[in-house]
């Protein structure tokens, strides 16, 4: 399996809401994607809006 990127706009908040947020964001999508079970998270971006942080998840295949 190839690399994930998921995609989404978070409104401003807290650095340890935003921090929980993603989290929550991570646990879903494994829950959701059975392929992604077998991901790890590799990386996160952020990129600051005027009213929105957008947040880029990139997971990667576990390397065993």
């Amino acid at each position: 399996m190839q690399g994930y990127v998921y995609r989404a706009a978070v409104e401003y908040q807290s650095s340890s809401e935003m921090l929980e947020t993603i989290r929550a964001a991570v646990q879903r999508l494994k829950a959701e994607n059975p392929q992604l079970r077998s991901c790890q998270l590799a990386d996160v971006g952020l990129k600051r809006g005027k009213h929105a942080v957008s947040v880029t998840l990139f997971f990667r295949p576990n390397i065993s």
